[in-house]
């Protein structure tokens, strides 16, 4: 692959288990952004269709060099038809050895938002979308919002695709930062909103070469891979640019009820045994 500017999780980015993917929604905190099984399409998807290959033509821009990095795609499903505009586009990131799909994605410049209780174990924006505010019509029929507090809503949520061969997508099992990549190989986001995840709906041919589908645009900006939030720093309110996640942020231990509830326990016991020390203390 050639030199592109691209960046693309989920996935939530970050597993925290090495279990199979679970559903979006689900509430796990070892679930993958790519969807669930039950979500999940065919494992390997060849694109030779999608978006015809071939010179480009009416609607069909040369708009970025070939990719000679990882080349991220973004595939923004229904959220281009939005009252915000498209969010779907081409990059490439520079890699000079593997890496993971994080740090392929933040070398591009595209933004990864996770929720507030699990982080990067769920991707829930990328490049701010969907938005706060941005109304989303799920697989169920029903509209909502997606407020990036607990897991993202299973009927719309970003899933995870990855390719190392150059003409297949592969629906990745684990989140952006447990994925691996490398130069030559090719990351997508996808934004599913039915019951089946589809494969980013462009050929790999044509984002290799960095023909941009019409409609879509050219992202990020090819800057160097950094952390948008240094490791333990707190997050501000939900929906802020502060819920940016850094690559190795797992859920909080002590955000459990059970562990807290032990914790509480294990102080009340050891207070009680301090007052009976002190009441033997004093009768002697």
């Amino acid at each position: 692959m050639k030199s592109l500017v691209l960046a693309a999780v989920l996935g939530p980015a970050l597993v925290v288990g090495a279990g199979a993917a679970a559903t979006p929604g689900s509430g796990a905190a070892d679930a993958v952004l790519t969807g669930g099984a039950a979500a999940r399409p065919a494992v390997v998807a060849s694109l030779s269709g999608g978006v015809e290959v071939g010179p480009p033509g009416p609607g069909r821009s040369s708009g970025l060099t070939a990719c000679d990095g990882v080349t991220v795609v973004v595939d923004g499903g229904v959220l281009d038809t939005g009252a915000l505009g498209p969010v779907s586009g081409l990059a490439c990131a520079a890699a000079d050895g593997p890496v993971t799909a994080y740090d392929a994605l933040a070398t591009a410049g595209i933004e990864l938002q996770g929720t507030e209780q699990w982080g990067a174990a769920f991707v829930c924006r990328v490049d701010g979308r969907p938005a706060l505010d941005e109304d989303v019509l799920r697989a169920d029929g029903s509209v909502g919002t997606e407020p990036c507090l607990r897991t993202p809503s299973q009927g719309a949520y970003w899933a995870l695709w990855t390719s190392t061969d150059a003409s297949t997508w592969t629906y990745a099992t684990r989140g952006v930062t447990s994925t691996g990549v490398a130069s030559g190989d090719a990351v997508g986001l996808v934004f599913v909103t039915s019951g089946e995840a589809p494969p980013p709906q462009v050929s790999l041919a044509d984002a290799n070469e960095g023909v941009i589908p019409q409609g879509w645009g050219a992202l990020g900006t090819g800057g160097a891979s950094t952390s948008p939030v240094v490791e333990g720093q707190a997050l501000d309110a939900p929906g802020s640019t502060r819920d940016l996640i850094s690559p190795s942020a797992s859920p909080s231990v002590d955000a459990s009820p059970g562990v807290v509830a032990l914790v509480g326990l294990g102080l009340a016991g050891g207070l009680l045994c301090l007052a009976a020390a002190r009441a033997r203390g004093r009768r002697q």
